[in-house]
């Protein structure tokens, strides 16, 4: 079935975009936007920035969810009574209008005979009771094509050419519908059980997290290594399709944050849990907005749907958070959009929801963890009331629900005992699918079951359970499939492998005894028992109620029960006849001061009112949801509906009216951005954080840095007569990472995105891109002066991100210093006029030297690290003249050949010239002892397009000290060579390092020196320890052929000092080891340390201990700026937490780039804020165990080894080999060449693992 994973993936790609809970338009599918893990900050739009520029950027001061876990043990609830979920007198459902009438319970049957499958082509046929919009379609058809999308949906379908030969499931009692769509999830901490805190119920978020006094204690909530592709698997069983989880696994559901499976990136929506930077210190405030983050709306508006946690709890500090985030509080600022989808949302009030429903923003329900944390929920009727998209979300196992089909139970309950039967079985489901589905803005193509849509679908028995109540009373045994884009996930096992995707990868599963199939192995290439790792404390489904599911009873000690009775029937703790909503819940929360909700004080209930905000009425001319603007024009119709505007005008018939389009004569319909010029927004007439669309402009070239694609460089067609205006200021550098496909060069494209001014390179970061025509007419080259587009020059703003070409330069310096934010290696030279040629679009072989000539170089100039530099495309953009061969190294310095012998001595000996040549070269070598050591054809010759050569001596004499010149044009360079007798063996001279200090336990490696190589076959040396008992060695250590050492293995078993003596029968040679008593905790140490580009910072940390290890009492903190206190810290782990004996923990910023985040376990923006003059150190059981720089000192930006080879800034940094255990001692001077190895900034090939011992 791999055609349809390969089909489905082109053809989903055709999409349109709807803003979150508001207007549709079209858009294409381009995401310059990642997903995140839980942020304590809503990420730059320019997600990791644009690394292409090389420059080091301290990030936010993010902190995560996992940031602030603790590993304090819940204190325990003993003998505290639950009031639990009280026997309440279901009131019924008043109907659905798809509602068949059938209410005779009938005994379970079979699956196989309530579904069965007819195997046919890759298009498949489902027939049962279909949930379309408004409506279910009885014993109908929905028809799946082979790029898994909806064909048809009706009886129609089976008059459909395709239907007669299609796979058919065929049912007889079952509802398909589509995929539910959880909207509020953590994924990553989706390990735990329900959190047990008795009857404690909290005001806010920061109680529960951080603990507020003995009745409200704190609850530890720490991240579920490993645990996410569980979690995930959990709710397909309950028949979802997609989540919003902050973070993802491999496979299995689409990830709306991050990984969309099939849909365009474009669609993805950004995750923030904590938008206003309180997670850490976990703030409160009631009366300013004096919070560590506010969130500024022009970088909110540019994510595609920005869905921040909000006003979670139930008191003033809950809703001051609302109030700043819309601007309704000094020092606030309106981040109340359009794109925007609020999760929690609880401390609101009636204005502040008509806020939201005004300007078209959602909400994400999630009523489980809500009554249990705070014993309150959403006034979820008054958001209906007033309009309001509302989409469920089930958060976390920890509080929440264990799947959507429990969430919507616990929806269902406090509608029919608490709010009246105020919504249909209809209305719950569609909060699970097509309502989420209008909070994400993905309505366009995931949500319901409609021509066009992707097939993402779920069917459920109602053998039982009839219509929706199969989905709110049922259980995962209840599902009988589920689909994604037309691939199989989970079903029964005789349906699952006849359809695509479920003849391979799919493993037995007994949910119930019910036999089913899920595809854990083709999804995720572990198997069921694989995925239940140690951290998974939860079961994947229940059979009933879930083992101690959060209760939905909403309740609060010494307030209320929550239990409707006579003379109090919703519960709320307000007699009936005192309640100004006797039938909706509505009690009194701590921000009401004193009273129930009534905005418009006309004693009627907010929840009830029809018209909250005007008073004694039920025609709402204050606000209607249904024309916001109250221009007499709904807001289906209202070509403004949130700007009053009852002349309508549309000067540009976009569909958006005159009142409320940026840019009313240009035709940008939907979402697209209003166009503007490449001229105007290279000079500034377009400012910086505006958005805008450029149309039909050429791709000239590509940018990568470190070999991975950054973006792309545009610019006005020169044979455009509409556009080109001349070269000057014609060009834009366009960032974009995640385009896929991208544009070919020479390709006419049109883009939109944010403009942003990055370290003064005016650019556009993409949101969409489409390719007009790939005609490959590239502009010409501009004639230049060197020195006027250089640094400085008087041409060099006008030209930047243009075609340009200087003619007639040499190089005059091969590796100028480094730009800022830059470091070495960067691939530059400068040439006549002092411009600078890089390697972004491409790296020029060889690089040139000083002195080398070019008749020309071509390229795009651009703008980074404070300079101006060009960038060729190929090698054809340089022509090169005048390139002569250069004498580049010779050596080793020392070399060994024996007696009577012609060959190459040993360790070879290698001639090596800066670059290939171009033609045959001979490099002549001189003996200074030629009756001893005789050159073989007086040198060696180089062929053409090598750079390299052995020369070969003929051994004549015994003899030491002789001198070997290499000689090329004016560069000549020697070594030493020694001539041995054929019998000659070696000797042993020395063993490094000694002393060798190591602690118990450490594993390590000496190396073994010889005086001259092994001729021969491989020598032995005997190896021994005196005294014995202290260090575990090999016996015999044997040199290979012609090597000059060996690694000698050495393990510390007990404390003490020995003498290691290594012989052979020519001598021997000693050294010492003294071991160290182990330290109280074990050897855990920082293993790799990453400050890379931008937001690329991390941390590895490695267990050397011999078993596995716990990281409860384990934290990483952070010294900025030379403090002498922690500035920032994690912890790494709850009491469960553990990672084998050589495995590494990864903490990573959660803004940092993919390839990071993908091997990262724990996410922060708080410890991993650090740059080079940064220290660190890491402690566990209060004990430091290492350390990274020098604690209460800050070098001038960064620490720089003795030997010059390890530095702090723009690097990555791996402990070195044979070392085993950190350095706690901080306090004195820190040489990162000591132990650690030094490689190129934003290296992250090795970041994940390592290893103690030396290969």
């Amino acid at each position: 079935m791999a055609t349809r994973f390969q089909l489905a993936t082109l053809a989903i790609f055709v999409v349109f975009l709807v803003s979150c809970g508001g207007s549709q338009g079209p858009v294409d599918d381009v995401d310059n936007k990642p997903g995140g893990g839980d942020t304590s900050n809503y990420e730059d739009t320019d997600p990791g920035e644009d690394v292409s520029t090389d420059a080091d950027v301290r990030p936010d001061d993010d902190v995560d969810l996992d940031a602030d876990a603790s590993d304090i043990e819940d204190p325990g609830d003993a003998d505290i009574e639950d009031p639990g979920d009280a026997d309440i007198e279901d009131p019924g459902d008043p109907g659905d209008p798809g509602d068949p009438g059938d209410t005779d319970t009938e005994e379970p049957e079979d699956p196989k005979d309530n579904c069965k499958l007819t195997a046919g082509s890759l298009w498949l046929a489902l027939e049962g009771d279909i949930v379309v919009p408004d409506d279910i379609l009885r014993n109908s058809v929905v028809l799946i094509d082979t790029f898994g999308i909806i064909k048809c949906v009706g009886d129609d379908c089976r008059n459909d050419s395709n239907y007669a030969g299609a796979t058919k499931v065929v049912c007889q009692k079952a509802l398909v519908t589509p995929g539910l769509i959880n909207g509020h999830d953590h994924i990553t901490f989706t390990g735990h059980a329900p959190k047990d805190h008795g009857t404690a119920r909290y005001d806010h978020r920061h109680e529960w997290r951080k603990g507020a006094g003995p009745d409200k204690p704190k609850i530890p909530v720490g991240q579920t290594y490993g645990a996410a592709a569980w979690g995930e698997l959990r709710n397909i069983v309950a028949g979802a399709t997609s989540m919003f989880g902050s973070g993802n696994a491999k496979g299995l559901l689409r990830n709306l944050d991050v990984a969309m499976i099939g849909l365009p990136d474009a669609l993805k929506s950004k995750y923030d849990t904590f938008p206003l930077g309180d997670g850490k210190d976990g703030v409160m405030l009631t009366d300013s907005c004096a919070y560590p983050n506010m969130p500024d709306p022009t970088t909110t508006a540019g994510f595609h749907c920005w869905v921040p946690h909000l006003a979670e709890g139930v008191n003033q500090a809950a809703r001051n958070e609302f109030l700043c985030l819309s601007g309704a509080a000094p020092g606030g600022k309106d981040n109340i959009l359009e794109n925007t989808a609020f999760i929690h949302g609880v401390a609101l009030t009636a204005t502040d929801i008509a806020h939201m429903a005004q300007v078209g923003s959602a909400l994400i329900w999630s009523p489980r963890t809500n009554v249990d944390l705070y014993g309150n929920t959403a006034a979820i009727t008054l958001y209906s009331r007033l309009g309001v998209t509302i989409g469920l979300g089930s958060d976390w196992t920890a509080s929440g629900s264990v799947n959507m089909m429990r969430e919507l139970a616990c929806a269902d309950e406090l509608n029919k005992a608490h709010f009246d039967n105020f919504y249909t079985d209809r209305e719950l489901f569609d909060m699970a699918t097509i309502g989420t589905a209008r909070a994400f803005q993905i309505e366009s193509v995931v949500g319901s079951l409609e021509v066009g849509k992707v097939a993402d679908i779920a069917i459920f028995h109602n053998v039982v359970h009839k219509d929706f109540r199969a989905v709110i009373d049922g259980n995962p045994s209840d599902v009988a499939l589920v689909l994604r884009g037309g691939t199989v996930l989970y079903g029964d096992a005789h349906l699952v492998p006849g359809l695509p995707g479920g003849s391979t990868g799919c493993e037995a599963l007994d949910v119930c005894e019910v036999a089913k199939s899920v595809c854990t192995i083709r999804e995720t290439e572990k198997t069921l028992a694989e995925l239940r790792v140690a951290s998974v404390q939860y079961d994947l489904f229940f059979c009933g109620i879930p083992d101690n599911e959060p209760s939905c009873l909403p309740f609060r000690p010494g307030e209320y029960d929550g239990i409707p009775k006579e003379g109090d029937m919703d519960g709320d703790g307000i007699p009936d006849d005192q309640d100004n909503c006797p039938t909706i819940f509505n009690p009194i929360r701590p921000m009401d001061n004193g009273k129930q909700a009534d905005e418009d004080n006309d004693g009627v209930g907010d929840v009830c009112d029809p018209c909250p905000l005007d008073a004694n009425t039920d025609v709402c001319t204050h606000f209607d949801p249904n024309d916001r603007d109250g221009d007499g024009f709904p807001n289906e119709l209202d070509n403004c509906p949130s700007v009053y505007n009852p002349d309508q005008i549309d000067s540009d018939e976009d569909g958006k009216g005159d009142a409320c389009d940026p840019c009313p004569l240009d035709y940008n319909p939907g979402n697209a951005y209003c166009p503007q010029s490449i001229y105007d927004i290279k000079k500034g007439v377009v400012p910086a954080g505006a958005v805008a669309e450029v149309r039909e402009a050429v791709v000239t070239a590509h940018g990568f840095k470190n070999g991975i694609f950054q973006g792309f460089f545009i610019q006005v067609d020169q044979d455009d007569a509409e556009r080109f205006r001349g070269s000057e200021y014609s060009g834009l550098y366009c960032f974009g990472p995640s385009i896929n496909p991208r544009p070919a060069v020479g390709a006419v494209v049109t883009v939109d995105g944010l403009i942003d001014s990055y370290y003064n390179q005016i650019q556009l970061k993409v949101r969409n891109l489409t390719v007009v025509d790939n005609s490959e007419v590239i502009p010409v080259p501009v004639d230049v002066t060197a020195a006027d587009v250089a640094t400085g020059g008087t041409q060099a703003a006008a030209y930047e991100s243009v075609l340009i070409k200087v003619s007639d330069v040499e190089v005059t310096n091969q590796d100028p210093d480094p730009g800022a934010g830059d470091a070495r290696p960067h691939n530059e030279f400068e040439v006549t006029g002092g411009l600078r040629v890089n390697d972004f679009v491409y790296k020029l072989d060889p690089l040139p030297l000083t002195g080398d000539e070019f008749a020309s170089i071509a390229g795009i100039l651009r703008w980074a690290n404070e300079h101006s530099k060009l960038e060729p495309r190929s090698e054809a953009d340089a022509v090169r003249r005048n390139v002569a061969a250069k004498l580049a190294s010779f050596g080793p310095d020392t070399v060994y050949i024996q007696k009577g012998s012609q060959a190459v001595p040993k360790p070879d000996l290698v001639v090596k010239l800066q670059r290939p040549v171009d033609s045959d070269t001979f490099v002549a070598v001189t003996s200074s002892a030629p009756d001893s050591a005789m050159i073989v054809g007086g040198g060696v010759q180089i062929p053409a397009g090598q750079m390299v050569g052995l020369v070969t001596v003929d051994a004549l004499e015994i003899g030491s000290g002789i001198t070997l010149t290499a000689s090329l044009d004016t560069v000549s360079l020697d070594v030493v060579l020694n001539v041995v007798a054929q019998d000659a063996t070696p000797v042993a001279t020395k063993v490094e390092p000694d002393p060798m200090e190591l602690t118990e336990g450490d594993q390590a490696s000496a190396t073994l020196y010889l005086d001259m190589p092994v001729f021969g076959a491989p020598a032995s040396f005997a190896v021994a320890a005196n005294p014995t008992g202290i260090v575990e060695i090999p016996a015999t250590v044997e040199v290979q052929t012609f090597a000059l050492s060996a690694l000698i293995p050495v393990t510390a078993i007990a404390k003490g000092s020995t003498t290691v003596t290594v012989s052979s029968a020519n001598g021997s040679v000693n050294f010492q080891v003294n071991v160290a008593k182990a330290p109280e905790f074990p050897r855990v140490f920082i293993s790799e340390y990453v400050e890379g580009s931008s937001y690329n910072k991390a941390i590895e940390v490695f267990n050397n201990t011999g078993a596995d290890l716990s990281l409860a009492s384990c934290e990483l903190r952070l010294y900025s700026n030379g403090s002498a206190t922690s500035t920032a810290s994690v912890r790494l782990g709850e009491d469960n937490d553990t990672i084998p004996h050589g495995a590494t923990l990864v903490i990573c910023n959660n803004k940092a780039s993919e390839a990071i985040l993908s091997i990262c376990n724990i996410q922060s923006g708080s410890v991993t804020n650090f740059n080079g003059d940064d220290a660190l150190d890491l402690v566990c059981d209060d004990i430091v165990v290492d350390t990274f720089g020098q604690i209460g000192f800050q070098p001038n930006k960064e620490w720089i080894g003795s030997q010059g080879k390890a530095r702090t800034a723009d690097r990555t940094l791996r402990r070195k080999c044979g070392i085993g255990q950190g350095q706690p001692d901080g306090s004195g001077p820190f040489d990162p060449d000591l132990e650690w190895d030094n490689y190129a900034k934003d290296t992250f090939s090795g970041l994940g693992s390592h290893q103690v011992m030396c290969n």
